[in-house]
């Protein structure tokens, strides 16, 4: 009974503090210019900045490790950090209750909600413990992250060295943002991503030979 009438308050509380973080504009959307650096920075074959904006996970905790240090490498100089939120562990139980979000510029980005938040008003709001961050030094060294980081446009326009990427990732994604365009009525996911397809000049018949040609190119080198 104790338990309940706590956790009841807790959510009370946080729901007032956040009325007030947004009418004070202590929290925002995710900056513009945020997602123009993202539109620059390619995960299997598209911009991270469709990865951040509808790909998010929508219940319950995960994929936030990733989502975090993909908005890393939208600014520059962030800490990466993580640690055991209490709505979380209300909602879910301690031992889900890790979560990861970024932090620059005395601001917090959360990956989930898409939105940031004065770094003192999150604390007050989500009350993590075992905190832990990592600056660039750390974080720049995961073998992934230099892998997208180092991927420029060029890499998957024809003849690019990850142009076979497009080969899996492309007809996946496109097919979420067809049936998101088809039930929602909004076609927004869609029309950016087909921008990015014309840019690359996006031919799955074309990839298609391009892949093969490589296994071949392959199989021969092993039997040699």
């Amino acid at each position: 009974m104790f338990d309940t009438i706590k956790k009841n308050l807790y959510f009370i509380r946080l729901s007032m503090l956040e009325n007030e973080g947004i009418k004070k504009g202590e929290i925002l959307p995710f900056e513009d210019s945020l997602y123009e650096r993202l539109n620059k920075v390619y995960f299997n074959g598209y911009p991270m900045s469709l990865q951040i904006k509808y790909l998010k996970p929508t219940v319950g905790p995960g994929q936030c490790e990733d989502r975090s240090l993909f908005i890393v490498m939208g600014l520059d100089d962030a800490k990466w950090v993580c640690g055991d939120e209490k709505d979380l562990e209300l909602r879910f139980g301690k031992e889900n209750a890790w979560h990861y979000w970024v932090e620059y510029d005395g601001w917090v980005y959360d990956p989930t909600m898409l939105c940031k938040f004065k770094k003192e008003l999150y604390y007050k709001l989500f009350l993590p413990t075992n905190i832990k961050s990592s600056n660039k030094e750390f974080y720049s060294q995961i073998s992934w992250y230099q892998d997208i980081v180092n991927t420029k446009i060029e890499d998957l326009m024809p003849g690019g060295k990850s142009r076979t990427w497009l080969s899996v990732s492309i007809p996946l994604i496109k097919g979420i943002a067809e049936n998101e365009a088809q039930l929602s009525g909004d076609d927004t996911f869609l029309r950016e991503l087909n921008k990015h397809l014309d840019e690359i000049q996006y031919d799955p018949e074309q990839i298609t030979d391009e892949l093969n040609s490589k296994i071949s190119e392959y199989s021969r080198k092993r039997t040699n």
